[in-house]
């Protein structure tokens, strides 16, 4: 047999042939009828669906009306035709009021403020007038209130702005304090409470060296300034210049201000200068035992234990049931190596503070001390 005859398909291959090809076919012809099956499976029954599923078309009353023919206007609908003909005509002589409204004053205050801001009769004179009586009268929000209207009737008067900052510093919103005593100062650069007002917001937002560079304007434009330096000691306090803020405390003088200038070299570490400066204050309040036990404290960190011992003592004479100042002069003795003082100090708490030792562990502490005294040389 030759090659052609062999490589030729038989009978039985092409009835296959023929088979899948006649059921391709159909497959493809059926392709669509198949697909429209499913997509209309798939949509939401109609809206206007009638019974058994037949559409039923739309309603002509659901029909949106004809627009009307070009040039012509739609006519107005019935609520638009009442409210023209009831609102009076131009020619009636009723112009519009074109004066501008301010929101009417809290309730409870009736004051001239209130009955005239409704109707914007109300000036920026007579507003910042009301400021002034409300922030008198420890009554900073409507204070703020009429000043802002003020402010805004008139954006580049001073006093406005000024008032807006103190009544905001009243309220505690220094922010707002900040922003308005700037906007007075962007307009009187030289003056003194715009500038004080600034520097002092400045100092409660914890901005120290800008409140710094406020003040050095304040010092020039008043050198003499009372208020200046106390300032100044708080904005040196917040850059961390501890012992320059307490030479100001002290410069400043006055009820407390040694123990402020005590608290801020404490507070720096600096404890030599800070017991120096409680000591001025304990000699003002020799009765003070807060004072006494601070200034213990004070010589306790600087190593000045012998007088910390003597503060601490009498701390605990004026003050027996204070637990605070007998740990304190208990640690004081065991640095200094006195256990049978480190001892008295805990027996003297355990006896005027009974409940100081839930725990347990003082007296632990306690017997620990007594095997050290009985071990000490004689």
């Amino acid at each position: 047999m030759s090659a052609a005859v062999a490589s030729r398909p038989g009978p039985w291959y092409q009835w296959i042939a023929l088979r899948a090809s006649l059921r391709d076919r159909h497959v493809f012809r059926a392709a669509p009828l198949v697909l429209t099956a499913v997509m209309l499976a798939g949509c939401p029954e109609p809206r206007n669906a009638g019974p058994e599923g037949t559409w039923i078309g739309t309603a002509l009353s659901a029909r949106p009306p004809d627009p009307p023919p070009l040039g012509e206007r739609p006519p107005p609908p019935p609520a638009a035709r009442a409210e023209r003909a009831a609102a009076p005509s131009e020619d009636a002589g009723a112009a519009p009021d074109p004066s501008p409204t301010v929101e009417p004053a809290p309730q409870g205050e009736a004051t001239a403020l209130g009955a005239t801001a409704g109707d914007g009769a109300s000036t920026v004179d007579d507003l910042l007038a009301e400021a002034r009586r409300l922030l008198e009268a420890g009554k900073p929000d409507a204070a703020l209130l009429a000043a802002r209207r003020a402010a805004i009737r008139d954006v580049n008067s001073f006093a406005a702005h000024l008032l807006v900052g103190r009544a905001s510093a009243a309220t505690g919103s220094f922010g707002a304090s900040l922003q308005a005593y700037r906007n007075a100062v962007n307009l009187k650069p030289d003056d003194v409470e715009a500038l004080y007002g600034l520097a002092l917001a400045q100092v409660n937002l914890g901005q120290g060296r800008d409140a710094q560079t406020t003040l050095a304007k304040l010092q020039q434009v008043r050198p003499d300034e009372p208020r200046l330096t106390a300032l100044l000691a708080k904005a040196r306090a917040l850059v961390g210049d501890a012992e320059g803020a307490a030479a100001l405390e002290v410069k400043v003088g006055g009820d407390g201000a040694d123990l402020r200038a005590a608290s801020l070299l404490a507070g720096a570490g600096k404890y030599d200068e800070a017991a120096a400066a409680y000591a001025r204050a304990a000699k003002e309040k020799p009765d003070d035992p807060v004072l006494q036990l601070q200034l213990g404290s004070a010589y306790a960190f600087a190593g000045k234990l012998e007088q910390a011992a003597g503060a601490l003592t009498r701390a605990t004479r004026l003050a027996p049931t204070d637990a605070r100042t007998w740990k304190q002069l208990a640690a004081v003795r065991e640095r200094q190596g006195d256990a049978a003082g480190a001892l008295v100090a805990y027996e003297g708490l355990m006896k005027h503070v009974p409940n100081a030792d839930p725990s347990g562990r003082l007296k632990a502490k306690m017997a620990t001390l007594r095997e050290r005294g009985k071990a000490a040389p004689e």
